[in-house]
């Protein structure tokens, strides 16, 4: 993986790596110097500033504890959380080790959307795809935890470069709606779809074809491979 001359003040010069001998997680610099033990059961790599790291607490026989480290190792949001997801647009979607449901912290570890979700997304441009707790179809709700687009899908995606990738609950062909929750490209014309990367381009899967047999698509919805 490849960085830019940023000094280490929000990790984007660190890489998480594997120690073989302990089959823990750490993280190196640029010179392949061990900057962060490896003590970790799992990690991502940072993102504003904080990675999610997961422990193993052998005291309480809890397998999975999630929580937040700055660039430096330590303890910023607290490893209490049974499964998470990392910052994106400062909040970070967060699993309940009680209910099992889902909610949203902020970069200060406080809980801004409550858990009342069965199951949700990251945030990108201001929206995240959340499963609704009571019909359990998907929609896209705000920072402030209220629906935008309302939850009438049977899957929903992220938001990225604009366009969302979502199924169609009556036909279950799949497609592409913008942040109005308008279709796009004519409706659902896919048999899959998937996120647009940074450039611009999707993978798809034309209706009649296999998951394996993937195209690709530009943001005028034209297929270019």
């Amino acid at each position: 993986m490849l960085f830019g001359n940023k000094q280490q003040t929000d990790g984007s010069n660190l890489t998480p790596f594997i120690d073989e001998q302990t089959d823990l997680y750490g993280f190196k610099n640029q010179n392949n110097q061990w900057v962060i033990q490896p003590t970790f059961k799992s990690t991502t790599c940072f993102n504003q500033g904080l990675a999610l790291v997961c422990y193993n607490d052998t005291v309480n026989n809890l397998t999975n504890n999630w929580g937040y480290i700055n660039p430096q190792g330590k303890s910023i949001i607290k490893p209490i959380y049974s499964f998470a997801m990392t910052f994106n647009q400062g909040l970070a979607a967060v699993e309940n080790r009680v209910s099992g449901n889902w909610g949203y912290i902020n970069l200060k570890g406080k809980l801004v959307i409550d858990y009342i979700f069965p199951f949700v997304g990251s945030f990108g441009q201001g929206l995240a795809p959340a499963k609704d707790p009571v019909t359990y179809k998907w929609g896209y709700i705000n920072p402030q935890g209220s629906w935008v687009i309302q939850p009438t899908y049977p899957y929903a995606r992220e938001f990225s470069e604009g366009l969302a990738s979502v199924q169609d609950p009556e036909t279950l062909n799949w497609g592409y709606i913008n942040r109005q929750g308008n279709w796009v490209f004519g409706g659902p014309i896919f048999a899959l779809t998937y996120s647009f990367n940074k450039n611009g381009i999707a993978e798809v899967c034309l209706l009649g074809c296999t998951p394996l047999n993937r195209n690709v698509i530009n943001k005028e919805g034209k297929v270019v491979g």
